[in-house]
């Protein structure tokens, strides 16, 4: 597992399409290739994640 902070914006194309804006991000990278992007501040859930 690993966990990054850092400024990025992110495109997801899919199912369904999400675009998040540059901003300061926590994103999480699972063993299983999941990637869970959350908000700098007062996020407990994930804003997008991937599988």
């Amino acid at each position: 597992m690993r966990i990054i902070v850092a400024d990025c914006s992110a495109e997801y194309t899919g199912r369904l399409n999400a675009t998040l804006p540059l901003s300061k991000r926590v994103l999480l990278i699972k063993a299983d290739g999941s990637v869970l992007i959350f908000s700098e501040l007062g996020a407990y859930k994930p804003l997008n994640w991937m599988v």
